[in-house]
């Protein structure tokens, strides 16, 4: 049995400098030019069929921001917020609105579910928290910066980390600061921060110098560090080696990647390198027991075996159509694109064999997949449940 432990993570450009100087060569824009050209869909036969569950409108999504604004799955809700400051639940099955509230900022890192509570940060900073039940606010606190990733919960602690390297940990309860860990933050990264991962004891933080770090929960003393890529090359461009997929966790295995660096695995037990392999990605990865799939920086999709690294397959027919990360579904492959358009791959080859259409605008953020269906949230707020007939 395969255990995974995910969060997911944005992605954008930081400082108005960066800002300029990476959106004029288009390298993540959302209308960016440069890189390859989007592949134009070709017939496949579609041996599996994609069933749209239900769908809502949960707000005005990303307004135009290019947030990766992820949903969460509570025990019978989905949890989704937009950029105007709307947090809204839904019933998992039926997709009927449970509540809604609103807060007078704009929501930048979402969504974060954990011990009964809903999370969200914000552009000036604030991490909110919200009974799940009711959507009542519990609790506001200010950290020290914007915050572009959700924050993590095990119930007891809330860690959130801001654009500036800081992690800081919270009380769940009234969401007190109780820890502070900083690391330094380069002069050119990109904008975007990967979740934390809670693992036990332990939360495990990828930042813009390459660096993941693991430290504990209660107090924020740093346990170890590892070096996830190390920048090379002349210009700041390409020393860019944030860490923004978010780490994962199967069995025992800490699996990581970096921008313009390297897939690692590393084993949990003794803190070494069980194998690298030198792929781009800044999407989520995910596992499946045998393989572990990625996106790359083209929008390949990737199998590399679990155990050893080495390559299973590549499907590049969907090159060049900014691809979310992906989701596992029954026994398939997802992946969005951005377009709307959702697409099964076989796991054994990466054989496309199915593809259906979500519409409301493209696909940002990574679906969230409870195993048998998949959650979508689309960059103008269209909440889409998908499921397999």
């Amino acid at each position: 049995m395969t255990w995974v432990a995910r969060v997911s993570i944005n992605k954008l450009l930081v400082g108005a400098v960066a800002t300029l100087l990476l959106s004029s060569c288009g390298l993540f824009s959302g209308k960016a030019k440069t890189g390859p050209e989007p592949a134009p869909l070709q017939e496949i036969e579609q041996t599996v069929a994609i069933e749209k569950l239900w769908s809502e409108d949960t707000g005005n999504g990303s307004a135009g921001q290019y947030l990766k604004l992820v949903p969460a799955l509570g025990a019978d809700a989905v949890f989704a917020a937009d950029y105007n400051g709307r947090v809204s639940a839904y019933a998992q099955d039926s997709g009927k609105r449970l509540w809604r509230t609103k807060i007078k900022e704009n929501i930048t890192g979402a969504t974060g579910y954990g011990g009964a509570s809903v999370f969200v940060g914000t552009l000036k900073g604030n991490v909110y928290a919200f009974d799940a039940d009711t959507g009542e606010q519990n609790w506001k606190t200010g950290i020290s910066s914007e915050v572009l990733a959700p924050p993590v919960s095990n119930g007891s602690v809330v860690v959130a980390k801001s654009t500036d390297g800081k992690l800081f940990g919270l009380d769940a309860a009234d969401g007190e600061k109780i820890w502070l860990y900083q690391r330094t933050v380069p002069t050119l990264s990109l904008r975007g921060t990967s979740a934390p991962v809670i693992f036990q004891n332990v939360v495990l933080s990828g930042f813009a110098s390459g660096k993941l770090t693991a430290n504990d929960l209660a107090t924020g003393r740093i346990l170890w560090e590892v070096s996830v890529s190390y920048p090379s090359g002349r210009s700041e461009i390409d020393r860019l080696v944030d860490v923004d997929a978010s780490p994962l966790i199967a069995n025992g295995i800490l699996y990581t990647a970096a921008y313009q660096g390297q897939i690692n695995a590393i084993s949990l037990r003794t803190g070494r390198r069980v194998w690298t392999r030198k792929v781009s990605t800044f999407e989520d990865m995910a596992v499946d027991g045998r393989n572990l799939y990625l996106v790359d920086n083209e929008s390949r999709v990737r199998a590399l075996d679990m155990q050893t690294g080495e390559p299973v397959w590549t499907q590049d027919s969907l090159l060049g159509r900014k691809l979310t990360g992906p989701a596992i579904i029954g026994q398939y492959i997802a992946v969005a694109d951005y377009k709307g358009y959702v697409h099964l791959l076989e796991p054994s080859d990466g054989k496309l064999v199915g593809r259906t259409r979500v519409g409301g605008g493209g696909a940002l953020s990574t679906p969230v997949s409870d195993g048998e269906r998949l959650f979508l949230l689309t960059s103008k707020g269209k909440l889409t449940a998908l499921g397999l007939k």
